[in-house]
This record gives structure tokens, sequence and C-alpha cells, in this order.
């Protein structure tokens, strides 16, 4: 059964957002999944929206592309994201 992973840092709202932290409690994650409230907390140095890079193929393709022209992007911490996530949100199996 899927869930709604609940936010990385408070714990307690859905989760929205992907975002890139700048905070030390977070600095071993780097890479978080969080809700809009912890998004703009002054945390987080880089977000978007779960919804855009999911919308379509297309989408999730330019943001990876995106993504990985950023020179402070770590491919190895956002996917270690995605893992949670995938354990967070009982994302498991394939279409």
């Amino acid at each position: 059964m899927e869930h709604k992973p609940k936010c990385e840092m408070c714990k307690k709202s859905e989760a929205k957002y992907f975002a890139h932290s700048v905070s030390v409690e977070y600095s071993s994650l780097e890479w978080l999944f969080v809700c809009g409230r912890c998004a703009n907390a002054g945390h987080i140095k880089y977000d978007f929206e779960m919804s855009r890079f999911f919308a379509n193929k297309h989408s999730t393709i330019d943001w990876m592309a995106h993504l990985n022209e950023k020179n402070w992007f770590s491919p190895r911490a956002f996917f270690n994201m995605f893992k949670r996530l995938r354990a967070a949100g009982n994302y498991y199996g394939g279409a």
C-alpha cells in the first residue's frame, strides 16, 4: 500500500518538495523531501516541487539534466534521498 511520505525535517506534514539543505543538522543528508513550510524555513538553499519533477517523463528528464549542470549537485546524495523516499512512500515495484 502506498503512503504519503512525511517531511524529513518536521516529521509532521506531507512532503511536497525536494530540497538541498544547508542546515548543519541535516547536512549529512544534503537532499531531503520536505513540506512547504520547511522548504521556506531558511535551511534550504535550493528546492522544487515534487509534482513538477514527476509531472511527466519530459519534466523528469529535464529536471535531472538541469540538476546535473549544477556544480554543487551530488547524484549519490540525490539518489540516496530517492531510496529514503521509496521506503517512506512504499514505492516498490514498477510499471
